[in-house]
């Protein structure tokens, strides 16, 4: 696996998503980094830089503590619109959900694995790493 270039974070703020942040900026410049607060502003993240139309290597940390449905219908949108680019990026951060409604969305092509709160810095490192646990598999 390519290590990552690009690293998105759609979550509200939290302790989660700021320890995803600060592991990210160490690993990558502060620019390749964004965190937005919703999955429409986190597929406009992905049009500006291009992941829709090219092979940029991005890891995509999504929270599930926003609506299930935003959730749901952005995981559908990466695996009808967008399969080959997107395919495997995903990170599911759990805060909040049972195994069983996790699921539901980790069926999707785009999910490679998730992660629960409070998050460790190795749980994050062990996702950014060019040779760690490979993505397109749930964890």
């Amino acid at each position: 696996m390519k290590s990552f270039s690009h690293i998105l974070i759609i979550s509200g703020k939290s302790e989660c998503s700021d320890v995803i942040r600060k592991i990210a900026e160490r690993r990558l410049d502060k620019s390749n980094v964004f965190r937005v607060g919703e999955p429409a502003e986190g597929l406009s993240i992905l049009n500006k830089i291009g992941v829709v139309d090219t092979e940029i290597p991005i890891c995509i940390f999504l929270s599930n503590e926003m609506e299930q449905s935003k959730v749901k219908d952005f995981l559908n949108l990466l695996d009808k619109d967008y399969p080959d680019a997107s395919r495997g990026r995903v990170v599911l951060v759990n805060s909040r959900l049972r195994l069983n409604s996790i699921m539901k969305f980790a069926v999707s092509d785009a999910v490679g694995q998730f992660i629960n709160c409070p998050v460790l810095s190795i749980e994050v490192e062990s996702v950014l790493k060019p040779n760690g646990a490979a993505m397109g598999m749930i964890a």
